[in-house]
């Protein structure tokens, strides 16, 4: 595929997603608005930066995510897609409450599809918070926040999209325990 094609289709696809996303931010704005005075002001973004890698066989996938996110200056940063196949992913479960921390961290093993993967990353202070689907031979599926671990098998195809006047930070939320995405415009 010649670059300009690519970058052309990316493009494409970069402001599609702009207009889903403007539309599913207004329509959460007005649910919020009809149902909670005090809720958080969902903020939208003017435009979208779309960036694509290829992972190859061993490299790991939330290292690869962060180094193109880094690379590119991303501060609101989300997968819009990722295809392919890992030999093996460390996942916490869901179990963990702000009372009760005992997060129940797997490692899994084998050849796994990767069905799904989300997630949003900032690549000038480092976070991310990244969830994953992953089928295995017989069409199992397991999932959770991904830890590490995601060894590429054949490829990772990644793409991460950003939200031009937008920043992520990750406070800690003393309701929930966990650092918590903030939503801000940028300076």
């Amino acid at each position: 595929i010649k670059m300009n094609t690519l970058n052309g289709a990316l493009a494409l696809f970069a402001s599609a997603l702009t207009g889903a996303l403007v539309l599913a931010l207004a329509i959460i704005r007005k649910e919020r608005k009809d149902h909670s005075n005090n809720a958080e002001r969902p903020t939208t973004s003017k435009g979208c930066r779309v960036a694509a890698i290829r992972l190859h066989p061993g490299q790991e996938v939330r290292a690869g995510i962060l180094e193109l996110a880094c690379r590119e200056n991303f501060e609101a940063g989300f997968v819009m897609t990722c295809v392919g196949s890992v030999t093996k992913a460390r996942l916490r479960l869901a179990k963990a409450t702000a009372s009760n921390k005992s997060n129940e961290i797997r490692l899994f093993e084998g050849k796994h599809e990767i069905l799904s993967l989300v997630g949003t990353v900032n690549g000038k202070d480092g976070s991310s918070h990244l969830h994953a689907s992953l089928g295995d031979e017989f069409g199992n599926v397991v999932g959770g926040h991904v830890v590490g671990d995601m060894e590429v098998f054949t490829t990772a195809e990644i793409v991460l999209g950003e939200c031009n006047s937008l920043k992520w930070t990750r406070p800690f939320d003393k309701a929930t325990g966990f650092h918590e995405l903030s939503v801000c415009e940028r300076d």
